[in-house]
């Protein structure tokens, strides 16, 4: 899920973020939480658990690096 390298955006992760963000209020960074919660929702979508099994996502925080990552390119995402 790390895409083309370290702190570069992809499509799953601005959707991850977006999709955080708009369903739980969750402020995901693009870096480690918004990558990971890409992986996440992958995983979690391709049948790899059950239907009611809990799932635990740590989120690590980030919030210092949003101020970098104020808008991802136009490409990404919806």
């Amino acid at each position: 899920y790390v895409g083309e390298g370290y702190s570069l955006p992809t499509k799953d992760m601005a959707n991850a973020i977006q999709n955080f963000a708009r369903l739980e209020s969750i402020i995901l960074d693009p870096v480690y939480t918004g990558k990971g919660a890409a992986g996440l929702l992958d995983v979690a979508s391709d049948g790899s658990y059950r239907q009611n099994q809990r799932i635990l996502f740590i989120h690590t925080g980030g919030a210092p690096s949003l101020y970098h990552y104020q808008t991802l390119p136009s490409d990404l995402g919806e």
